[in-house]
């Protein structure tokens, strides 16, 4: 059997499938294969996408096949056709060039789990983004929460100082609570951003999320989180505050922008302060000390500081697209609203870690 597939189509295909992959793994393979219709696919064990090359068409077996040889193969293609040569081994011609896979290995046909009961169309953008924006604070070995409750699917991330929390409005009625690894998170958010399609078929249930799009499914492993961790983002919702007001977005940016290469060099831990008409950011370390204050309207009669990493924050705050950023001093740290987000810079840690 011969395939022609488009270059610039499988070329896509191959760099989609090394970011649901990772590059974790010293080596790393896709399969080639479909009782029904073949397909590529790929998985880092938590993630799975399957994406259709042909309908119609079927293989008698699943081949495993070397992703980043196939990349580098593929690199510099522009344009014209890619044969592929199913047989005993596996030939890729394109233009001039021959790649003869002969150390195939060989399995039964393989078709991932799909559900179909019970789906909704979703925003994807909108989705990416709460992954985003729930995992950008986090780093390797934490776990964010995805979450349906109320008509509402959000995502949930910490760590020491930061609590954030991303939400968007959703048509499933059950209260859902589960957890992705860190890592995964990070490989879907960049697998999503590269989708064309605006609206998916979604599906969430206790175990899993099946996402699809024509010719395209992504089937997510969750791991169930208790309820009660759903309380931290409902308290902050109804917390009467001690005083609110507003920061320019766009000065705050490139402030913290500054502020992050400082932290850097510095390698110090920011502190936050709020006065009645002023706040500073500052940076205190061996080499010396860097303080940026900026005017603002208050009803505190005293002064309020939290510990901050600015870096973070920074890389919170360009994620957001605005004019101004509303700010709410509680009595357990420094909320920031922006639309469907919300992020609390804790002044100290009254609250377990939600994992």
């Amino acid at each position: 059997m011969i395939l022609s597939i488009s270059g610039k189509t499988l070329k896509r295909a191959l760099d989609f499938f090394d970011k649901i992959i990772g590059r974790a793994q010293e080596k790393r393979y896709i399969l080639l294969g479909g009782p029904k219709d073949i397909f590529l696919l790929g998985s880092d064990g938590l993630i799975t996408a399957q994406l259709t090359l042909k309908e119609g068409l079927s293989l008698p077996y699943t081949y495993c096949l070397p992703l980043d040889l196939l990349r580098v193969f593929l690199k510099d293609l522009s344009k014209g056709e890619v044969k592929i040569e199913i047989g005993p081994s596996l030939r890729l011609s394109r233009q001039r060039d021959i790649l003869e896979l002969t150390n195939i290995q060989q399995t039964s046909s393989f078709l991932s789990k799909i559900k179909r009961e019970r789906s909704i169309p979703l925003n994807l953008s909108s989705f990416c983004r709460i992954l985003d924006l729930a995992s950008v604070i986090s780093e390797e070995g934490d776990k964010i929460i995805v979450f349906s409750n109320a008509n509402t699917l959000g995502a949930i991330g910490e760590n020491a100082n930061f609590f954030v929390c991303a939400f968007m409005p959703f048509s499933g009625k059950q209260t859902q609570l589960l957890s992705l690894p860190y890592t995964s998170t990070r490989r879907l958010v960049k697998a999503l951003k590269v989708i064309a399609e605006k609206v998916a078929s979604f599906y969430l249930d206790s175990q899993d999320i099946i996402i699809s799009v024509p010719r395209l499914k992504i089937w997510v492993q969750l791991f169930p989180e208790n309820e009660k961790n759903l309380n931290l983002f409902r308290s902050l919702i109804k917390t009467k505050t001690l005083s609110q007001f507003k920061l320019e977005l766009k000065d705050l940016k490139n402030h913290l922008s500054r502020l992050s290469r400082l932290e850097r060099q510095l390698n110090s831990l920011g502190i936050l302060t709020f006065k009645k008409d002023v706040c500073t950011f500052k940076l205190s370390a061996k080499e010396g000390n860097y303080t940026l204050t900026l005017p603002i309207n208050t009803s505190l009669q005293k002064e309020i500081s939290f510990k901050c990493r600015f870096s973070v924050l920074n890389s919170l705050c360009q994620r957001l697209k605005g004019k101004e950023l509303k700010i709410s001093l509680l009595p357990t740290g420094c909320l920031i609203k922006y639309r469907n987000f919300l992020g609390l810079i804790r002044k100290e840690d009254p609250f377990p870690k939600i994992y």
